[in-house]
């Protein structure tokens, strides 16, 4: 079914039937997928918050074994602190503001698990909270084993869009060539569409970036509706804000459709190809073309090879609890 504007119901009227736990949705997929437009957008439902990243299990439970060399009192205050470096400027502050709540509950907290999701639940002020940050993609798997009460939106974009707007974000380490964009984009999607396998529909919804942009009214009331609640006509005026939908023609009201071809301005016919060929395994199972129109070389092969050892073996160092980069050390990750 295909909802109007007109249809939609004035943030006043709307209502909410589900559990007084707060309901924790992680919304996950490579970044430059539209996890952030997405996260604004149902960031503007009445009965919606929407956190800033925290990139709790990319920066602390990825540090999880070296945090257990600390008291657990400077471990606590430890995380607390990585979360507040995890907020972007523009965000509301929150774990700054709450630090010692914060602190408190992850030092009360028998693991980390149950420690972050009391975290989101508690410091959440509306029925559902949404919290966004790519990388947990990494850790899809990890997280709906251990976190039995979350459920997942998955986004999905098309890899070569995904790679022209990755090489655009230099301060992405890992993020300098289509071939670092292209495998990130490549092994993230795998395990998340693994995760789509094992997990029924009640506990994972997924969109793509293209169809929100091309019928937002019938993908966001969808989501909607899988969530609990009504739609509201707030959420269908394009966000503003650094997301994949940045630098689109403001319209009010009206997704500007042609950020879904402003890669084929960034990326060049071999570059293309490069992606493609990565994201070959994927493409057809996730609804996006698979042609490859450039031969690629030896050279190129070995490049790519190279690339997927370096992040898979990323990724599971990450997963192991002994990475490098996170609370621990007071590092920033990739």
């Amino acid at each position: 079914m295909r909802f109007r504007l007109s249809q939609l119901s004035p943030m006043s009227k709307t209502s909410y039937s589900g559990s007084p736990t707060p309901r924790t949705i992680f919304v996950l997929g490579c970044a430059r997928s539209g996890t952030t437009l997405l996260r604004n957008i149902l960031g503007r439902h009445p009965f919606v918050d929407a956190f800033p990243e925290t990139k709790f299990f990319q920066n602390i439970y990825s540090q999880r074994h070296l945090l257990n060399l600390l008291d657990k009192r400077t471990a606590s205050a430890r995380i607390a602190d990585c979360l507040i470096r995890s907020e972007y400027p523009g965000d509301q502050e929150l774990f700054r503001r709450k630090r010692e709540s914060v602190r408190s509950i992850i030092e009360e907290s028998g693991n980390l698990f149950d420690a972050f999701f009391t975290i989101l639940t508690e410091l959440a002020e509306r029925p559902i909270c949404i919290e966004k940050t790519p990388w947990h993609s990494a850790f899809g798997d990890i997280i709906a084993k251990n976190m039995k009460n979350v459920t997942f939106i998955w986004v999905t974009r098309d890899p070569r869009a995904v790679t022209g707007s990755l090489l655009g974000r230099p301060h992405f380490r890992r993020n300098r060539t289509p071939i670092q964009c292209a495998v990130r984009w490549l092994l993230l999607n795998r395990i998340l569409l693994k995760l789509e396998q094992d997990l029924p529909s009640e506990r994972l919804y997924r969109i793509m970036f293209e169809d929100l942009i091309r019928e937002p009214e019938t993908i966001v009331s969808g989501l909607c509706g899988w969530m609990g609640v009504e739609p509201v006509s707030e959420m269908f005026q394009p966000p503003a804000g650094d997301t994949s939908y940045s630098g689109a023609t403001p319209r009010p009201g009206i997704f500007d459709k042609g950020v879904l071809q402003r890669w084929r301005s960034r990326l060049s016919d071999h570059e293309e190809a490069q992606v493609t060929a990565i994201a070959m395994p994927l493409l057809k199972q996730l609804g996006y073309e698979s042609e490859v129109t450039v031969s690629l070389s030896k050279m190129d092969g070995v490049a790519i090879a190279l690339e997927k050892i370096l992040q898979s073996s990323m990724i599971r160092l990450m997963r192991s609890g002994f990475y490098p980069f996170g609370a621990f050390t007071k590092g920033a990750s990739p």
